[in-house]
């Protein structure tokens, strides 16, 4: 009943009318409902059955605000319907000639679970040119104190439009995972550094009338290092989602 409720007011916000604009103010608001087959975080395969993830941020200027959840959709935890992970995101991005730069912190919550909050602090940056490399590292203050990061490239091929106001495309990325050895050592009981996790992912995002956008995807993650492949539930899965998304205030200027 839980799971059915959350759901549809989710659905509410996503298929309701075209967005409000906020006159003479840059300021969005949006929101997104993903379902995956399995919950797949940094390599680890928190579940192996399939969840339920919404997300809602709002946006001021490079400002961004962002509260993400999972939610089990089978009883794998004994929780089905219920959260068991919140995060909240504070990002800064901006822009610099050809560079784009990110900096923020997330706090992790996990309701329904015996597990410990915990928080992060991040920075990246990225390049605008073929295949977009992008360099983000972690640093966990609270419970692992230890860095965590990605290097990322990614691709973006335009399919020619068939129907007015509709668009699509084929995305594809691909990212190396990479730890110290306190972050490993919290995470998998292996007290080295290393690189963790391969995921690579295509999705096919279609946006609808400029405010809504749906798509698949599919997803493949790997662990790289023996040691915490050794340590790991499954060290390779192909991941399966849909993702609806929707901007429900769309700032001018």
């Amino acid at each position: 009943m839980r799971f059915i409720s959350v759901a549809a007011a989710c659905g509410v916000l996503l298929v309701s009318s075209a967005p409000v604009f906020a006159d003479g103010l840059p300021v969005s608001f949006g929101a997104n409902a993903a379902f995956n087959s399995k919950y797949i975080w940094r390599g680890f395969n928190v579940n192996d059955d399939p969840v339920f993830q919404p997300d809602v941020w709002l946006s001021y200027k490079g400002l961004t605000l962002d509260v993400w959840g999972n939610m089990d959709l089978t009883d794998i935890h004994d929780n089905e319907g219920e959260f068991n992970e919140i995060d909240y995101t504070v990002d800064y991005s901006w822009d610099w000639n050809k560079l784009g730069f990110s900096a923020g912190a997330i706090h992790y919550e996990f309701p329904n679970t015996a597990f410990d909050s915990t928080s992060e602090v991040y920075g990246a940056v990225g390049y605008d040119t073929i295949l977009s490399p992008t360099l983000t590292v972690y640093y966990d203050f609270d419970e692992a104190d230890g860095f965590y990061g990605t290097f990322g490239l990614s691709h973006s091929f335009e399919v020619p439009k068939v129907i007015d106001g509709v668009s699509a495309s084929l995305d594809l990325s691909g990212e190396v995972g990479f730890a110290s050895a306190n972050w490993n050592d919290f995470y998998y009981g292996a007290d080295h550094t290393a690189f963790d996790n391969l995921l690579v992912t295509a999705a096919f995002p279609v946006a609808i009338g400029g405010h809504v956008t749906v798509g698949p995807s599919v997803s493949y993650s790997t662990t790289l290092d023996d040691t915490l492949a050794s340590k790991a539930d499954d060290d390779h899965v192909f991941i399966w989602g849909a993702t609806v998304g929707r901007i429900l205030m769309k700032g001018r200027g």
